[in-house]
């Protein structure tokens, strides 16, 4: 890390982590399902963190990288005599690139405003498989997406304060948070859909209790979140 001013840095981070074989303990597995390999990742990530305007705004922003290898998946072996099991196996690679922006500002001495956004780009760049053959005429799906990541979540929420009498303070805060469609398997056949989350809350709070009432999910989105 590097302090540019104490309220400006500018930092990079790496590091390497790893994930411990597994072994498929169904008897009835063929020899080759037996185990799937350690899998490992490189991680590498720049970034930003500032504060602006005697404190008033805040703005971070990361950029990363991760070189993934052998990561374990979940598959399913239909056997012979009937009935099928999951297992873990292992993609050949992976990588994930991204960014990630943070703002908050304190708009006036009673409003607050935030906002979040980030851009993944997660594939799998070497990973043969059987299905995929029979599905698309080609046994690799080198550069589909990984399952469950979106690639663009967002938020964004305003709160304003305003006294109540002498000792308390009153709030009202909304929320809005966009998830982007998750993919359920590597095949990127089925997908969530796209998510929007709205929250409003209202409170009143004193030094000794507050008092908070919210709802949540107020136009009543039903997309699943996995």
């Amino acid at each position: 890390t590097f302090k540019i001013t104490p309220e400006n840095m500018v930092y990079a981070n790496f590091a390497m982590g790893n994930k411990p074989g597994v072994i498929n303990a169904d008897p009835r597995f063929p020899p080759e399902l037996c185990c799937a390999d350690e899998e490992e990742s490189w991680n590498y990530e720049i970034g930003t963190k500032n504060r602006f305007f005697d404190g008033r705004l805040m703005a971070n922003l990361a950029l990363y990288y991760i070189d993934w290898k052998n990561q374990q998946i979940t598959a399913a072996y239909t056997f012979p005599t009937g009935g099928t099991q999951s297992y873990i196996r292992n993609a050949g690679g992976s990588e994930v690139k991204g960014a990630e922006l943070e703002l908050e500002a304190a708009v006036s001495d009673n409003f607050t405003a935030g906002f979040t956004y980030a851009l993944t780009d997660a594939k799998f760049t070497e990973l043969l498989d059987a299905e995929a053959l029979q599905l698309f005429g080609d046994p690799s799906l080198a550069g589909k997406k990984l399952f469950g990541v979106p690639e663009q979540p967002a938020s964004v929420y305003g709160k304003a304060g305003f006294a109540v009498g002498a000792d308390k303070r009153g709030f009202l805060r909304g929320d809005v948070s966009y998830t982007d469609r998750k993919y359920d398997h590597i095949y990127n056949l089925a997908h969530t859909g796209e998510q929007v989350l709205t929250n409003l809350s209202a409170g009143i709070e004193s030094d000794r209790w507050a008092l908070t009432l919210f709802i949540n999910n107020v136009f009543d989105d039903h997309t699943p979140s996995s």
